[in-house]
């Protein structure tokens, strides 16, 4: 599926910006999120369990250089974070009934 396929209805951006890092704050589904993308790595935590640790994190290598992550664009930022939207809705979804 591609990002453009996935639905955006319970996303919510409250910012995306910057650059060394790049990051951004909304919600998914109505759980709270973090992304930034820094050195050549970006990661996303969404939610909060009763302890205080994220409900879900991902976190994937980004770029050859040392520094890639911190350099890209909000556009393609906010497409990282639809994807991951899709993959934490699989994980809900998976543990639903667990």
């Amino acid at each position: 599926m591609g990002v453009s396929e996935i639905s955006t209805k319970g996303l919510v951006f409250d910012y995306i910006s910057g650059h060394f890092p790049v990051q951004s704050e909304g919600s998914i589904d109505r759980n709270p999120f973090c992304f930034r993308a820094r050195g050549n790595r970006w990661s996303i935590s969404v939610g909060r369990k009763s302890n205080g640790a994220p409900l879900w994190e991902y976190e994937e290598p980004y770029g050859a250089e040392p520094y890639a992550a911190g350099a890209m664009d909000t556009l393609e930022a906010r497409e990282l974070v639809l994807m991951a939207a899709e993959k934490f809705r699989e994980y809900m979804m998976a543990h639903k009934s667990a």
